[in-house]
């Protein structure tokens, strides 16, 4: 069984913005309520986290985001530098290789990397295109970052999640596995293949700037197979 709620606060100068919630579980017809809270702009966190999930807040160093995890989750802080491909946080159970990253960037970066060419101004995501499109270059850049480190990465975006409200995009990817002996995986799970299930949540300020969140486990642990 694999469950987190988390909440992430992009900090502002002058208020943190984007209360937001994810939820992991490992039934089908629970995937996700990713929009079920909505947006908010706070001077404080204002989320009352789901009984039954010990959860504890972290902020980071440089107070740019706040978040409420798990509390037996692995954290570690980044420098958002390119060699850690803007990442600036990452935490996860690990066992159930359940994992969360945020990354930091701008959306002029995002289009100069995905080979799109900007056209106007760039304060929000409905600057950059649909949501469906922004998604697909969140996407596509999320695959390039890894297959730096790894073999090709291609990751299926399923185009029904995808949400944009106000400064907020988030939506679904599905991304393969390798499997070395698939009759095995099957034997052991009742599952033919391996994949990782990974919602996005982005948070954009009127600079152009943005945080995304990447959380994300296996199908085997989603559908609680283990």
């Amino acid at each position: 069984f694999t469950s987190f709620v988390f909440l992430l606060f992009f900090a502002s100068s002058r208020h943190l913005c984007g209360v937001e919630s994810f939820r992991l579980v490992n039934r089908r017809e629970e995937i996700f309520r990713l929009m079920t809270l909505p947006i908010v702009v706070t001077k404080a966190p204002a989320f009352a986290v789901e009984s039954g999930i010990k959860t504890a807040p972290y902020i980071d160093s440089k107070k740019s985001f706040r978040i409420e995890l798990p509390s037996n989750y692995v954290k570690v802080e980044r420098d958002g530098s390119e060699k850690n491909r803007g990442i600036v946080f990452i935490a996860g159970d690990y066992k159930k290789a359940t994992t969360l990253a945020i990354a930091s960037s701008t959306a002029e970066k995002l289009l100069f990397e995905t080979g799109v060419e900007p056209n106007g101004p760039m304060e929000k995501w409905a600057d950059l295109g649909t949501a469906l499109g922004v998604a697909k270059l969140l996407t596509l850049k999320r695959d390039q970052d890894a297959s730096q480190s790894s073999s090709i990465q291609e990751s299926k975006l399923l185009e029904e999640s995808v949400s944009l409200v106000e400064n907020v995009i988030s939506f679904k990817i599905t991304t393969p596995v390798a499997v070395q002996r698939p009759d095995l995986l099957e034997k052991e799970t009742g599952l033919n293949r391996l994949y990782r299930i990974t919602l996005a949540k982005g948070v954009m300020k009127n600079d152009g700037s943005y945080l995304i969140c990447w959380a994300g486990t296996t199908n085997i642990e989603w559908e609680g197979t283990r």
